[in-house]
């Protein structure tokens, strides 16, 4: 018969096992001996360059308020409203058309494809300049959006209502790694040239501050995968469960001979 004290030996080593993680592999951005930085050179950020399915969203500010319905969509409201949600800007915000072209009222088709924002806002400017002595564009990118998948606290897809986001902000963005997260490998997938191209991070390496990826791009995907002890940890209950089901299997077997004796 399994005696208590063979089972409990059995267990604490099933849990010894899964719960071997070092300690360097849970914190981010460790300092080795050969890299002791105080300093690091953030690669600089490379601007986005607008191509054909992008959606922007356009504000434009002029001292005449009825030209500013020229530039609504949808309700008759101004292209700027700071009553709009995610929705209400998302339904504002202007594609950019398979020739890479926005289409504009008054203005008409302006390219888009293959400049940057402040680029496309310089442009967008200087065009209604000749229909506004005074004028303000502000152009934002609404297809920026990141997605995160593994072992991430919140799984999923995030719009940025930004420009730029780097690798910190974006796990921040989905509230952090898991417990299991293996931060030494965590792959970003991103889509280049029709092609989707694969880059394997090291979060645990201060090195990652200075990584040509730091900063990702519109519709990169983040996968963190597991640790190895996870799939162990995983089958805990199952396997501690199994021997209590056997030693208690035994002990009833046990009784019930010596009850027919």
């Amino acid at each position: 018969m399994i005696s208590k004290s063979i089972r409990f030996t059995l267990i604490l080593a099933i849990l010894g096992n899964i719960s071997c993680v070092k300690y360097k592999h849970l914190v981010l951005l460790n300092q080795d001996e050969t890299n002791q930085k105080n300093s690091f050179a953030i690669p600089q950020l490379e601007e986005y360059v607008l191509d054909h399915k992008d959606q922007l969203y356009i504000s434009v500010s002029t001292t005449d308020d009825k030209s500013l319905d020229y530039f609504s969509k949808g309700n008759g409201q101004s292209a700027v409203s700071s009553n709009s949600g995610e929705s209400g800007i998302f339904l504002q915000s202007y594609l950019v058309d398979h020739l890479g072209n926005i289409n504009l009222p008054i203005i008409g088709p302006v390219k888009a494809k293959g400049s940057t924002i402040n680029q496309f806002q310089d442009s967008l400017q200087s065009k209604l300049a000749k229909y506004y002595k005074y004028s303000i564009v502000d152009v934002r990118l609404m297809s920026f959006r990141v997605s995160a998948l593994g072992e991430v606290n919140s799984q999923g897809t995030q719009i940025v209502y930004r420009n730029s986001l780097n690798l910190l902000e974006a796990i921040a963005l989905f509230n952090g790694f898991t417990e299991m997260a293996k931060r030494n490998e965590v792959e970003i997938y991103r889509k280049q040239d029709g092609q989707t191209i694969k880059r394997t991070i090291d979060f645990t390496s201060n090195k990652l501050l200075e990584d040509s990826w730091f900063y990702l791009r519109p519709g990169d995907t983040i996968y963190v995968k597991p640790l190895k002890t996870a799939a162990l940890r995983s089958n805990t209950i199952i396997l501690s469960t199994f021997v209590s089901i056997i030693s208690l299997s035994i002990v009833a077997l046990s009784l019930i001979t010596n009850a027919r004796r």
